[in-house]
């Protein structure tokens, strides 16, 4: 586009110049009737005519100027095309460059797409390194919490290989025989007992480690079977247990109720771990001047009718840890806050629904002391026939909130309020 513009510009200097010549060669022509005058006018008019061939200082000035504008302003011009050119040209330029770049990060980002969709899949089909049952007796807040403490820490104990937990209630299966003959069929590498329940449901299984998480009373729930002084069964079942003593549960109900005199024991008769420990605070209760009442059941549902004629006979009720009243807690705790009965529990589950004050096991530290029981087995292939049963350490005082503000009930400051 520049040397079309530049060899205009040389035409219109030409047509100028050349137009320049016109006008001087017209201005220097003589006529020859002239001839007759005497020398001196011939040499004025000679000289004249001399004079009028060559142009002033000035009119030569002006057109030099003319000319050198009239080049100016076509190089101006050329030179402003040239830039819009140039400017065009770059513009266009960084667009094509953008249009790549945007093109470029798009495949990038559905590069990385494809590639985390691949390793999720890869995942997700892996087989992991370890099959876990978790059977858990029935709806239980403080089973549940075990075995949440049990599925965050066992997997982080791996570092690096991967295991399958799965978790089933005992309260949900409807053929617990069929079942059972699947469970031994299925290759799993070992169970988790949640509750005495489910270990005893457990016992005719020999060839799959089992660990029991929180179970009260080892010896009750494995038959009144002879466990040694240092807590080793023996057999392929060990465990985690959330024995609180019961003279601490008693000394609670005489710290917080000091003037109650009849105490109403509740509790489902066919669960050995809440008869034993029904018997034990009984013995304790009846030392220290209270008189106690049993208000048994053989199920859940007679809970309901016991809670009833419990809290016509109780100045307080006593819970110890018991899965069917766990079921059964929302039910208990209308009956007898409603009545206007405290209640004091064996656990920090029960006490959520229907307690007022508990000294409890931290049920989410028996879950992850499980875990760790279930690593030595199935990663140190530690022998669980001499495996000690784990007793809890870490108790907690806690109270419910909202019940005790119905009750009027004062709390000491080192009790938490429980989760609700």
């Amino acid at each position: 586009m520049k040397k079309h513009s530049k060899a205009s510009a040389a035409f219109v200097l030409a047509a100028v110049m050349m137009t320049a010549s016109v006008v001087t060669a017209c201005g220097s022509t003589g006529t020859k009737a002239d001839e007759s005058t005497d020398q001196t006018s011939q040499t004025e008019q000679t000289g004249e005519a001399v004079k009028d061939e060559q142009p002033s200082d000035t009119e030569e000035t002006s057109a030099k100027a003319s000319e050198e504008s009239t080049e100016t302003a076509s190089d101006a011009a050329v030179d402003t095309a040239s830039d819009a050119s140039d400017t065009e040209d770059e513009q266009s330029t960084d667009a094509s460059k953008d249009q790549q770049n945007a093109a470029a990060d798009q495949e990038e980002s559905q590069s990385d797409a494809e590639a985390v969709t691949s390793s999720e899949a890869q995942e997700q089909t892996a087989e992991p390194s370890y099959h876990i049952v978790i059977l858990q007796t029935g709806k239980n807040a403080s089973l549940t919490q075990a075995a949440e403490g049990f599925e965050e820490h066992f997997p982080a104990l791996l570092a690096g290989e991967t295991a399958a937990c799965d978790v089933q209630l005992l309260s949900e299966i409807e053929d617990p025989d069929a079942w059972l003959s699947e469970l031994e069929e299925s290759g799993v590498d070992l169970i988790v007992a949640g509750g005495s329940g489910a270990l005893e449901e457990l016992l005719d299984i020999e060839d799959i480690p089992i660990l029991g998480m929180a179970v009260t009373d080892y010896a009750a729930a494995l038959g009144n079977s002879k466990i040694t002084a240092s807590g080793v069964t023996g057999r392929n079942v060990s465990g985690t247990s959330d024995y609180v003593a019961s003279d601490e549960k008693a000394e609670l109900l005489h710290t917080f109720l000091p003037d109650a005199v009849h105490v109403g024991l509740l509790y489902c008769k066919n669960d050995r771990n809440a008869s034993a420990e029904a018997a034990e605070i009984s013995g304790l209760l009846k030392k220290m001047g209270y008189r106690v009442r049993e208000f048994g059941s053989a199920d859940s549902e007679g809970l309901i009718d016991a809670a009833k004629a419990a809290v016509d006979d109780s100045d307080v009720i006593y819970i110890p840890n018991d899965n069917a009243a766990a079921e059964q807690a929302d039910a208990i705790g209308e009956i007898a806050i409603g009545a206007g009965v405290p209640v004091i529990t064996g656990d920090e589950g029960l006490c959520r629904t229907c307690g007022t004050v508990t000294v409890s096991a931290d049920y989410h530290d028996l879950g992850e002391k499980t875990a760790e029981m279930a690593f030595d087995i199935l990663k140190n292939q530690t022998d669980i026939s001499g495996m000690k049963i784990i007793q809890t350490e870490e108790t907690v005082r806690k109270y419910n909130e909202r019940n005790c503000g119905i009750l009027g009930i004062a709390v000491p400051e080192d009790f938490t309020p429980v989760d609700q």
